[in-house]
């Protein structure tokens, strides 16, 4: 998921939405090469958690997003990593 193609959910509805078990697909995934955000989907639609001061919260550690999402009740999440290979030519 692209967070370009999600719209920004901020993380106190984001919570509501996890306890009620509305939100599906949970996912960690690299925000930059030093931060990590959260998408989500409701229904059809895609989210990712937004805070106050930023349209993606991101988190310093992925420890730190596991653990935000423990403390939102959320047991079952995925992880994407986008690992760049470098291509190389076949003899």
């Amino acid at each position: 998921m692209s967070k370009s193609d999600s719209k920004a959910i901020y993380e106190a509805t984001a919570r509501v939405l996890f306890e009620s078990k509305a939100a599906t697909n949970i996912t960690i995934y690299p925000e930059t090469e030093e931060r990590w955000g959260v998408t989500f989907k409701v229904g059809k639609d895609d989210f990712v958690v937004a805070s106050k001061r930023e349209k993606v919260r991101t988190w310093v550690s992925l420890n730190s997003a596991v653990g935000w999402l423990e403390g939102q009740g959320v047991k079952v999440a995925s992880l994407k990593i986008d690992v760049g290979l470098e291509k190389t030519e076949e003899m």
